[in-house]
């Protein structure tokens, strides 16, 4: 009689306990899926662009974008966001009232749901929003004008938008 090979042993028992208890098993994939993906943000640019493409609701599936939200949107991208009253390259204002702000997480939040979305989108008029995102040589601009829409009734004091995305842009930015 030979002693058991002890790494058949170790997967015969790894797979009672799957078996057993196979939540448990889902939550550690999981946790362990979502640690290799914050690992390899800063060593992969692909990684790291799907995230900032995330941030720019532009994945490029709801798929895609669901399976990322277990993954923390971290403060180590510099995520941007500006606004302005006339449309990018129109004119060229002479006292720029708009500043580029910080944003953590999500800038398309400024206009999704943010606290800001009532102070921006109150007025009823036209804005172009534009989102920058920038991590380690990568940068993703994406401009957005948001237009009262006519086809939808006011909700409350504010009035409903249409969201027109009109540029998507990737640059590489050589480092130092």
């Amino acid at each position: 009689m030979h002693p058991a090979n002890p790494l058949s042993k170790t997967l015969r028992n790894l797979a009672i306990w799957i078996k057993q208890d196979a939540s448990f098993c889902l939550i550690i994939l999981v946790i362990f899926l979502v640690a290799t993906w914050l690992l390899l943000t800063p060593i992969w640019p692909r990684v790291s662009h799907q995230t900032m493409l995330r941030f720019h609701l532009q994945s490029h599936s709801f798929t895609a974008w669901a399976c990322q939200f277990p993954i923390p949107a971290m403060y180590n991208f510099a995520n941007q966001y500006e606004i302005d009253e006339y449309p990018p390259g129109l004119i060229d204002p002479l006292f720029d009232a708009s500043q580029p702000r910080f944003l953590n997480h999500f800038p398309s939040r400024c206009f999704t749901f943010a606290d800001a979305r009532g102070e921006y989108l109150r007025e009823g008029a036209n804005q172009w929003f534009t989102l920058t995102s920038s991590y380690r040589g990568q940068k993703l601009t994406s401009k957005f004008h948001l237009k009262p829409s006519g086809t939808l009734t006011p909700s409350g004091p504010h009035q409903q938008y249409e969201v027109i995305r009109l540029s998507t842009e990737i640059e590489h930015v050589a480092s130092k």
